[in-house]
């Protein structure tokens, strides 16, 4: 009885049996896809180039989702009232030192005129209690 040795054949890989499996398998390549666009979302993220505004406020409070923006889901608020600073506290006769910077400071605080700030009412996925997009926010929790 003589045994023969085959050196030319060669065992397969874990990793390449596995792999071939998988391509093989139609749900496998699919749950492949969606793990592969799920790493490169969160590369974009990672780069900053998703998602990096997802602190600012755009929308009003608790904005209701929706998946079509009109013209109409865009508001103008005006802009807030500052604070009263013209009031003078009654000083019984002391002088102020530092009056003259003070009187400079208010002409230049009255010169100063606030933007008014557009909001929209509606986002695709709504918005939170201080108005930041649910969607960037997802993406940036990613």
């Amino acid at each position: 009885m003589t045994v023969q040795i085959y050196s030319s054949m060669r065992s397969e890989n874990a990793w390449s049996l596995a792999l071939r499996r998988l391509w093989r398998d139609p749900v496998g390549r699919i749950s492949l896809g969606v793990v592969v666009f799920y790493l490169v979302l969160v590369g974009l993220v990672l780069m900053g180039w998703l998602g990096t505004h997802w602190n600012d406020p755009v929308a009003v409070n608790y904005a209701p989702p929706t998946w079509y923006a009109t013209a109409a889901n865009r508001v103008t608020l005006p802009a807030e009232e500052a604070w009263d600073r013209t009031q003078v506290i009654p000083l019984y006769g002391w002088t102020d030192p530092l009056e003259p910077i003070w009187s400079e400071a208010r002409a230049a605080a009255q010169r100063i005129q606030p933007e008014p700030v557009s909001y929209r009412l509606t986002l695709p996925l709504g918005a939170d209690k201080w108005g930041r997009d649910v969607g960037q926010k997802v993406l940036k929790g990613t």
